[in-house]
């Protein structure tokens, strides 16, 4: 391939300039750098991109049969069970982060080529590394995830280990 510098035009257009034969690729990086953005309680979010990223949780699937708490009440058909995912692993993570150097906090990995189905837990395009911290008494309400405690916590390194997030888009616990 041959690298072409392009300047940003008006509006942020750029212009390639060329004769084109069949076959011709354009391959185009953008730059991106991870940045942490603050929510509700004071917690962080993590973007690199346009992507936003969440802790990876392993899914625990399982057929619902307790309508009891539901305004809606379900009769399955056929093979269409009601299924409902639980967390399979610890999901009440805070972030540990260096404060002089966050973005050097993080250890991305991307892999070489998409799949099919990149939107899926197991076929996560990219995935980061960093340290977390469990917080224990951050637990479900019922099976629904409650507001996160306010931030920052109090350190504690025997609950803090290395953690991996994914693109939000692949995961379904959230």
């Amino acid at each position: 391939g041959v690298t072409a510098d392009l300047s940003v035009q008006e509006k942020g257009f750029a212009v390639l300039n060329r004769e084109w034969k069949p076959g011709d690729q354009v391959s185009v990086t953008f730059p991106m750098k991870v940045r942490t953005s603050t929510w509700f309680n004071n917690s962080q979010a993590v973007e690199y991109g346009p992507l936003i990223f969440a802790v990876k949780v392993e899914e625990d699937w399982r057929i619902g049969t307790d309508d009891a708490a539901k305004e809606i009440q379900y009769d399955p058909v056929g093979e269409f069970d009601r299924k409902e995912v639980y967390p399979a692993s610890d999901w009440n993570y805070g972030l540990v982060l260096n404060e002089a150097d966050p973005e050097g906090s993080f250890e991305i990995t991307a892999e070489d080529e998409i799949s099919l189905q990149p939107f899926i837990l197991d076929n996560a395009p990219i995935t980061m590394k960093v340290k977390g911290q469990l917080i224990p008494q951050w637990k479900l309400k019922g099976n629904v995830v409650p507001e996160p405690p306010y931030s920052p916590i109090a350190p504690d390194e025997s609950l803090q280990r290395e953690i991996e997030l994914v693109p939000y888009g692949c995961t379904r616990i959230r």
